[in-house]
């Protein structure tokens, strides 16, 4: 269980406590902590143009234009969410973003797991899910020079404190927090390390190019793969069975028809059926 969740008087993010929060050696280092941005994700995608350090993590208490998929907005009260992007440099042959979205899904589904001991799950291709209602969602952004891919960053956004009037009613999947499942407040702080101990270690498999040990994990947390779903691309919309995600992060989908689709880039949408 976790050791602050209890606590009626949580550690506040700071420069001071993240520094001394943060374990890892390459992931989560360097440190910018703000009180407020529009978005870390746009701060770490112009840290790119300077000489971007692997590993870079950019956190804020609070965003004013949280971005997500789509272009949709991200929004969370101030002190209530945990909002934070990295800055990656992979090899360039692995600098695919659906790829380090798996990791970070991944290492957020492990973090709440080993923390809360809650039922997390990922829908394809970037919400982190507990029971069936979104907790997280991940961005997955690409930086380019002279044509090529030179970073990566990988924006995380998580309900944790906030009560249910407090999150955004949305069309779709419902949202929820760990305040709501787990029962108790959590410490923002806590969370965060044990995500970026959890995303070391994978991006280090990744980084050596051991995708199958990737994959495999993400497979585990599935709930998309096996279901049958709607898919909405920005060509066409078609139902099909969810068969499996390969190495390169693409979700195959079976249709009616038996024709076997790859799928990077799409709202993947579950058909509920009923009994």
């Amino acid at each position: 269980m976790a050791s602050h969740a209890s606590s009626s008087r949580l550690p506040r993010l700071s420069k001071k406590t993240l520094d001394h929060a943060v374990s890892t050696t390459l992931i989560g280092r360097p440190i910018y902590y703000f009180p407020e941005l529009p978005s870390t994700n746009m701060y770490a995608l112009n840290l790119c143009s300077r000489d971007p350090q692997d590993g870079t993590l950019v956190i804020a208490n609070y965003q004013t234009h949280g971005r997500g998929r789509h272009h949709r907005a991200w929004r969370a009260p101030r002190g209530k969410a945990l909002l934070f992007s990295l800055l990656l440099t992979p090899p360039p042959e692995l600098r695919g973003p659906q790829l380090l979205t798996i990791v970070g899904a991944i290492s957020v589904c492990e973090a709440m797991k080993q923390l809360y001991t809650v039922p997390v799950s990922i829908k394809w291709p970037n919400d982190v899910l507990i029971e069936g209602r979104k907790v997280c969602g991940i961005l997955t952004e690409l930086t380019t020079q002279r044509g090529m891919t030179s970073a990566v960053v990988v924006g995380i956004g998580i309900n944790v404190n906030q009560k249910v009037s407090e999150l955004p009613r949305v069309v779709g999947t419902p949202a929820t927090s760990l305040l709501i499942e787990y029962g108790k407040k959590i410490s923002r702080l806590e969370l965060l390390s044990k995500i970026l101990e959890r995303f070391e270690h994978y991006y280090r498999l990744f980084r050596r190019d051991q995708r199958d040990q990737v994959i495999n994990q993400w497979r585990r947390f599935s709930s998309t793969l096996g279901k049958q779903v709607r898919v909405q691309t920005h060509e066409t919309t078609f139902i099909g069975t969810a068969a499996d995600i390969e190495t390169d992060g693409g979700l195959v989908v079976r249709k009616d028809n038996g024709f076997l689709v790859k799928i990077f880039s799409a709202d993947v949408q579950e058909i509920k059926i009923l009994p």
